[in-house]
């Protein structure tokens, strides 16, 4: 077996790792880079190998740096399945459809053609031969395929290939324990090699803080002082935990009540492929729905779906909460609202999620007072506030112990999907557990 990785080696986005068995070639993967200007030209470079020459792809969840290219490798050849649960199916679909208007703006402004188009899309859909958890599935004669419970984001998995006698999981994107409407990650006993993410392999969540609690001190002091909160969240999986929290904390009467707006068309109509694929929640969640509770629907929400149902945002007078998209700030409806509101000292930008190196979000964090948005240059007086616990990845403490429960056999483990320093951090605590990783670089192979 060969190993070569194409993407998020070194850096947090751009999955792509590609896996030989003699001479059968398996992608796991096909992500968007994301992040600055530069990172994100890489997505119109050439694939590093022929798309017509892969047999599969395996996806292991619906994040935009985990499949946002599959279009464009259908587009540029590649004939196979693509193997995946059902909602990630589905969510790549919405995802996909969402990116294309987007990266289409991006093409338009560097003279560049189409990363992929609608029909790219549909044909990409086509291809998926979707696969439940812990089902074992032949790939070709001699290697198959299992899916477990990554517990990250609706659908998501890790995957266990076994082959030549040797097995290689790839953790994919794991889960943050404790968490809401999902399951956490499935342990898996052991493997010959692991490919495991990074992201945050250089912390560790504030577990003493609880995240339904700041949450409702960010929405009290906004209603105190007649405020603007601003949510920038991903519309997979953050939004509907947002939900989730909001609604238990209005169910409690534990917040004042002012309108709440859910201003992303695509977080909206994500939300409804959550209702329709139950079957992944957690027995606390499923337990809710027995009882008729809706967790993503609760009094003064309302979802904002046209533009002009967006603007009229604008009349409702403080206090106010606006959940849009896009979580890093890099496009989406809240760009609008940032310039509308950025200025005033009453406002607070509330972060749920990870900010990538070179995002506006990430500058805002680290303490940018004068924001380029879009075409405007924006004085920012509004508050930053960042709320960990929301995160959706393993912390360093939970990917390491994720790790060291692979037992019979231990693996060599490869790092991806993380910050140099993450990585670096990452690799000497698994070091103290025994278990020796290695950190690849962008194209770098290894006979396994």
């Amino acid at each position: 077996m060969k190993l070569t990785f194409f993407g998020a080696a070194g850096q947090v986005t751009g999955s792509n790792t590609l896996l030989e068995i003699g001479s059968k070639r398996i992608l796991v993967d096909c992500g968007l880079f994301q992040g600055g200007f530069e990172q994100e030209g890489l997505n119109w470079n050439a694939f590093a190998y022929d798309p017509a020459t892969i047999d599969a792809v395996v996806v292991t969840h619906a994040h935009l740096d985990h499949c946002g290219r599959l279009a464009k490798l259908v587009k540029d050849g590649f004939k196979g399945p693509i193997y995946a649960t059902d909602a990630t199916r589905d969510l790549v679909e919405l995802q996909l459809t969402d990116a294309v208007e987007v990266l289409g703006e991006h093409a338009a402004a560097a003279g560049r053609e189409m990363l992929f188009h609608t029909s790219d899309i549909v044909q990409t859909v086509a291809k998926f031969v979707p696969l439940p958890y812990n089902r074992t599935q032949p790939l070709f004669e001699g290697a198959t395929l299992t899916l477990k419970d990554a517990g990250h984001i609706l659908g998501a998995a890790t995957l266990t290939i076994r082959a030549e006698d040797k097995t290689i999981v790839f953790s994919g994107d794991l889960g943050n324990l404790g968490v809401p409407i999902l399951n956490p990650p499935e342990a898996i006993s052991g493997a010959n090699y692991l490919v495991l993410e990074s992201t945050y392999g250089d912390r560790l969540h504030p577990h003493e803080r609880n995240r339904r609690e700041d949450l409702k001190e960010a929405l009290t002091q906004t209603y105190e002082a007649k405020g603007v909160l601003l949510i920038p969240a991903f519309a997979l999986e953050r939004t509907q935990e947002i939900l989730f929290e909001i609604n238990a904390l209005a169910e409690q009467k534990l917040i004042p009540k002012m309108p709440i707006y859910l201003d992303s068309p695509l977080a909206i109509r994500v939300t409804d492929v959550f209702r329709h694929h139950q079957n992944y929640y957690n027995a606390q969640t499923q337990a809710m729905l027995k009882k008729g509770d809706d967790p993503f629907q609760f009094p003064n929400l309302t979802f904002t779906q046209t533009v002009a149902e967006s603007k009229r945002i604008n009349t409702t007078p403080p206090p106010k909460v606006i959940i849009a998209g896009s979580g890093m700030l890099q496009g989406g409806r809240i760009v609008h609202h940032l310039i509308r509101y950025l200025g005033d000292d009453r406002t607070t930008v509330l972060f749920v999620g990870y900010q990538v190196s070179g995002t506006l979000g990430r500058r805002l964090m680290e303490g940018e007072r004068l924001a380029h948005v879009m075409d405007e240059r924006v004085r920012v007086r509004a508050h930053m506030k960042h709320l960990p616990e929301f995160s959706g990845h393993a912390d360093q403490g939970q990917l390491v112990g994720w790790a060291d429960q692979m037992r019979s056999p231990r693996p060599e483990v490869f790092l991806n999907h993380g910050e140099k320093e993450a990585m670096r951090s990452l690799s000497q605590h698994l070091a103290q557990k025994g278990l020796k990783s290695i950190i690849p670089t962008v194209g770098e192979s290894f006979s396994l």
